[in-house]
């Protein structure tokens, strides 16, 4: 069973609980009967979610780590991976096009 973490909108007690995917969501703290929220589960505090498409959040992580000028290694097996030299390019990578038939 999966992990989820809570968080109280009104006393700001957090906790974790062990629920199945078909239970309903905690709605009422425990400690203090206020309003509670589903809290992104990570512990690393730069992490956020992307409401976008797979692409958009591809594209995102992709900006967060090429400069102009880096050599990018992209394995290319579909449209995905196209879609990844196309976003490096437009970041300002080498344009080495280093393509090797299989």
């Amino acid at each position: 069973m999966p992990t989820y973490s809570y968080s109280c909108r009104d006393c700001g007690t957090s906790f974790d609980i062990q629920q199945a995917f078909t239970d309903d969501a905690l709605t009422v703290c425990p400690n203090c009967g206020g309003s509670l929220r589903k809290v992104f589960g990570t512990r690393n505090e730069l992490t956020f979610p992307v409401s976008g498409t797979g692409s958009a959040g591809m594209e995102a992580a992709l900006a967060n780590v090429v400069e102009p000028g880096d050599l990018v290694i992209i394995g290319v097996n579909g449209v995905f991976g196209g879609r990844m030299v196309e976003m490096a390019k437009r970041m300002g990578e080498r344009d080495d096009d280093g393509t090797i038939p299989f």
